[in-house]
């Protein structure tokens, strides 16, 4: 009996020494962010010191016609293009999920979020200037994205361009 009780104890007190290490490395995800109805824009107050890229990121959202989740977005395009297209195109959009990607094409910046099937997700444009913003965020890092939709490439994803990108956990601290 004894024998099975220090094995249990060592047992925990390994598991507790592997999470302690992720955690000072850094691998282990995000907290959860809060899970509550999204915000209208209106709702958003913007903090006296913050960055420019956070401001200009707050005050963008402002004047945002939709607030989607990423696999929601990627849904509605997926079931019907034309009338995604007819809802969303051109509108200023705030959307949120898990970065999938990131990467550079002939000096634009792209994040992807919630890649479905290896195949469908919601590519942000980014602009030159959030390169340093950029660097911060890592894959699976949950964020909020604000752009304009300019639709969809042959069922391959929802585009964005003149996106600006901030991370969950900031963009909730913001609200009330």
């Amino acid at each position: 009996m004894k024998k099975v009780f220090k094995i249990g104890c060592f047992s925990m007190l390994g598991l507790f020494a592997l999470l302690v290490i992720l955690a000072l490395f850094g691998v282990l995800p995000d907290p959860p962010v809060e899970e509550r109805e999204p915000r209208t824009p209106t709702e958003i107050q913007l903090p006296e010191k913050m960055g420019k890229d956070q401001r200009d990121f707050l005050k963008k959202i402002k004047k945002a016609d939709y607030y989607v989740r990423a696999p929601e977005l990627i849904q509605e395009y997926a079931a019907n293009e034309f009338a995604a297209d007819a809802k969303y195109k051109g509108k200023s959009v705030i959307v949120r999920g898990a970065i999938s990607n990131m990467y550079t094409i002939a000096e634009m910046y792209f994040v992807d979020l919630e890649s479905v099937n290896f195949v469908m997700s919601v590519s942000c444009q980014m602009k030159k200037s959030t390169l340093p913003t950029l660097q911060q965020f890592v894959m699976g890092q949950n964020v909020v994205v604000v752009g304009k939709i300019t639709g969809s490439e042959a069922g391959l994803g929802v585009n964005l361009e003149d996106c600006l990108i901030m991370s969950s956990v900031d963009y909730y601290k913001t609200g009330k």
